[in-house]
């Protein structure tokens, strides 16, 4: 996403709010959109400046021994997949 960077500070991604991406996961043959409101949580990053935001989806680090990929998908992908 343009305008994204990564801060060492909080240990994810900074996105800028208006930001859009087309994301889906893929589990076997199916794959599920996840909403554009959904990929990013604000934050007030400073006074000047109160249009930062957060990417909601944090990959999980292990450390150099762990050889797999985990990611912390919480409540902005559940509101995706859940039906009534």
């Amino acid at each position: 996403m343009e305008g994204a960077f990564f801060s060492e500070s909080i240990g994810g991604w900074i996105v800028p709010c208006n930001g859009t991406a087309d994301l889906r996961f893929k589990y076997g043959d199916q794959k599920v959109p996840i909403h554009p409101l959904d990929l990013n949580s604000f934050i007030p990053a400073n006074d000047t400046d109160p249009t930062v935001c957060y990417g909601s989806f944090v990959a999980n680090n292990f450390g150099a021994d762990f050889t797999g990929f985990d990611m912390l998908l919480g409540d902005g992908f559940l509101r995706n997949v859940y039906s009534l």
